[in-house]
């Protein structure tokens, strides 16, 4: 059962959000990075990337602008499945942070408090930058530790 614990924390991430997934512009600015992703392309891309703010839009604006070039989906879908593997991601290296400092049984449970979270429900599920936020603090604190 021990080998089984983070294909089933992946399992329960990806069926409790698949069904609140939201391609619209709902909170904060999702819908000038809507708009941003509906409207870049390699020609006005610098000057884009320049109306946003800094430092952590812009790096957000530069993975649209290249997962946008990649996936065959409509632009609110690009900032939505950036956002669910982003949050993906932060489950997985939470885990093994979690992993590494005690052990598997409360990584597991320590996971399954994370998926219970709200923000990080709604910001695994929406258009927002924070997803892939909290996926690189995350994997910051790991490489750190």
């Amino acid at each position: 059962m021990k080998k089984y614990l983070l294909p089933l924390l992946l399992l329960i991430y990806f069926f409790s959000r698949i069904a609140f997934l939201r391609a619209i512009p709902v909170y904060y600015d999702s819908f000038e990075y809507l708009r941003f992703a509906e409207n870049v392309n390699l020609s006005n891309f610098r000057q884009l990337l320049l109306s946003g703010h800094q430092p952590v839009h812009t790096f957000y604006l530069t993975s649209i602008f290249f997962l946008k070039n990649i996936l065959p989906v409509p632009a609110g879908w690009v900032l939505v499945l950036w956002s669910f593997l982003c949050g993906s991601g932060t489950l997985i290296v939470f885990y093994y942070f979690i992993k590494e400092a005690e052990n598997k049984e409360i990584a597991f449970k320590a996971s399954l408090f994370l998926l219970a979270f709200p923000y990080f429900f709604v910001a695994t599920t929406n258009i927002l930058y924070e997803s892939p936020l909290l996926f690189f603090q995350i994997l910051a604190l790991f490489l750190l530790y």
